[in-house]
């Protein structure tokens, strides 16, 4: 029990540090974002039309946007990689990017680093692209008379963006994000020429994504002024 009290205690003090509710600042930042993706069903109606799969980017690029105000934490962010399979007879690739606003409250009441749940907006967007033909076009002629098969597809997983956040606010500064996106299953397909919404399409998900960012920022405290003693 005596154990159990003093981490109470130790806790607790993270919360009673007096934070300046006047600090305030920005920064910007490159991100890198790891997301567990899942393509599922998707996979079995590519291999049922003998299509190539390709492989999936590993870590997605891209830059983030966070503000600070007393113990609100504000953020947006994006990131995109693709990755690109070529043979003598196709052409495959998968490309996964993401956008997110969020915002979040600080439990800790330190003025240069944060600790925060936070809730928010996140789209989820990944396309594949495939080009099939007889074989790579050498001249004009053969260009526009050889076989062609041409997929590209989009799956928008959009809804609630829920985690929780650290951040060291300073001149230089750094983050880092873990959460998860709900709902984490879509089914919503739209082929990319002509926008169009395609229904029944499979399933795919992704259960959690980390986020990780180093950059620049500008923070400061205005102190409110007491005015002297006569």
């Amino acid at each position: 029990m005596k154990k159990l009290l003093l981490g109470l205690g130790l806790l607790s003090s993270l919360f009673v540090n007096a934070q300046s509710e006047n600090y305030k600042g920005i920064s910007y930042g490159f991100q890198m974002e790891y997301v567990d993706f899942q393509r599922g069903q998707f996979n079995t109606y590519l291999n049922s039309k003998s299509l190539e799969k390709g492989s999936l980017p590993e870590v997605l690029f891209g830059f983030n946007l966070n503000g600070k105000y007393g113990q609100h934490v504000y953020g947006i962010d994006y990131s995109i990689n693709s990755k690109e399979e070529e043979q003598t007879n196709y052409r495959v690739k998968n490309t996964l990017s993401t956008v997110a606003f969020s915002y979040g409250y600080s439990l800790i009441k330190k003025d240069t680093w944060d600790l925060y749940p936070y809730i928010g907006y996140r789209l989820l967007n990944y396309n594949y692209t495939y080009e099939g033909f007889d074989q790579a076009a050498t001249d004009f002629e053969s260009y526009l008379t050889q076989n062609k098969a041409y997929v590209s597809l989009d799956n928008r997983m959009h809804g609630a963006d829920l985690g929780i956040g650290f951040q060291f606010n300073s001149s230089f500064t750094y983050s880092l994000k873990i959460g998860t996106q709900l709902p984490y299953v879509s089914r919503r397909w739209v082929e990319l020429t002509t926008e169009d919404k395609l229904k029944g399409g499979p399933h795919v998900k992704s259960l959690f994504y980390i986020k990780a960012s180093v950059g620049f920022g500008e923070y400061k405290s205005k102190s409110k002024r007491s005015t002297p003693k006569e």
